[in-house]
């Protein structure tokens, strides 16, 4: 009852502040944003590619793969011209006999027109060879057996390889090294999420600015200063919260993660501001918790899909909790709260601050 009517009195406080309402509004216009956001995503993932007399090969190739459409072009002036006008990621220009081509493992069979400016070509080139494999596979395939002399129906070869294709499984590999047990993993990229990474990062953001605000409380020996942070989150958090039923988005799951997100909040800005005794460093790695996450968290791009050790310092910013699997979220809000209790009760000496 007791620590409730502290954080009651902080709440209070935090209403005082025309700054802190100011930025607490602010989320119901990041809500909107991030639906922006993620249709431009969608846009702006093009690449094109060109095949001369290609018929029915272009309209096999074209669609959609790993978030990226691929778009057939009728001639390679239209091509070029789209990727130096940035209107694609890059272009392709493939052969004919792109079959043989792939059959025989020709080196630079396909040409790439990159557009200057362009981060995503890998992404790209990953969505063009997945689309040329499910194309030409099967054909490959059967003239690889051909070669080998090995017999089959080609009739059950086909009908087994489109089955696998049509199953939408994930892929693994299973190796073993020396005596050591063999290791299953699955391929599977994390799907972008606009809304929980601006959501994550907003309230990191005023989380991260409390702890400025306790740091100036410890100076003036202002007792439970650490409650600060409890005050900002949950007051963001509950902003959040709203402006998300506002746009419609909001369901029984969303709220848990939410709640389990300003949980966690709360020990990740307990825990630094534990380690941090100034105002002037708190404010200078605010933008570095602020680019980091827009930088390693599925946002607006995953470029821990390019750069997979990428996904293991995510982990070091808040956001990417919450944009990744519930279990996840709820192991890292349980991990920092302890650690960050603990801390807090043998630096603070049992909360006498």
């Amino acid at each position: 009852m007791k620590w409730l009517t502290v954080l009651l009195i902080y709440i209070k406080r935090r209403f005082k502040s025309p700054a802190f309402i100011v930025s607490a509004l602010l989320v119901f216009l990041l809500v909107p944003l991030s639906s922006a956001l993620s249709a431009e995503s969608e846009a702006s993932y093009k690449t094109g590619f060109y095949i001369e007399d290609s018929g029915e090969l272009a309209s096999e190739i074209e669609g959609e793969k790993g978030g990226v459409s691929l778009i057939s072009y009728d001639s390679y002036d239209a091509l070029a011209r789209d990727v130096e006008n940035k209107t694609l990621i890059c272009g392709y220009v493939l052969p004919t006999d792109i079959t043989s081509a792939v059959a025989e493992n020709k080196a630079r069979s396909i040409t790439r027109l990159v557009s200057p400016s362009s981060v995503l070509t890998e992404l790209a080139d990953e969505a063009l060879f997945a689309s040329v494999a499910e194309v030409c596979t099967d054909e490959v395939m059967g003239i690889y057996l051909t070669e080998k002399e090995i017999e089959y129906d080609s009739d059950k070869l086909e009908s087994r390889y489109n089955e696998l294709m049509g199953s939408q499984a994930y892929s693994y590999i299973e190796y073993e090294y020396r005596d050591a047990a063999v290791d299953t993993r699955e391929a599977k990229d994390a799907p972008l999420d606009p809304l929980s990474g601006l959501i994550g990062i907003y309230i990191m953001f005023g989380g991260v600015l409390s702890i400025n605000v306790w740091i100036r409380d410890r100076e003036k020996g202002v007792p439970h200063g650490a409650v600060n942070i409890a005050a900002a989150v949950v007051l963001l958090t509950l902003f959040a919260g709203a402006a998300v039923i506002y746009s419609g988005q909001m369901d029984p799951e969303y709220a848990l993660k939410l709640a389990l997100y300003g949980i966690l909040l709360m020990g990740y800005c307990t825990l630094i501001g534990q380690l941090c005794t100034s105002t002037a460093f708190v404010c200078g790695l605010l933008p570095v918790l602020i680019l980091g996450s827009l930088a390693v968290c599925p946002i607006a791009v995953d470029f821990s899909s390019l750069v997979p050790p990428l996904k293991y310092v995510s982990y070091i910013f808040a956001p990417s909790y919450f944009v990744a699997d519930m279990s996840v979220l709820a192991v890292g809000a349980f991990l920092f709260t302890l650690v960050s209790i603990l801390i807090y009760l043998i630096k603070e000496k049992l909360f006498v601050c």
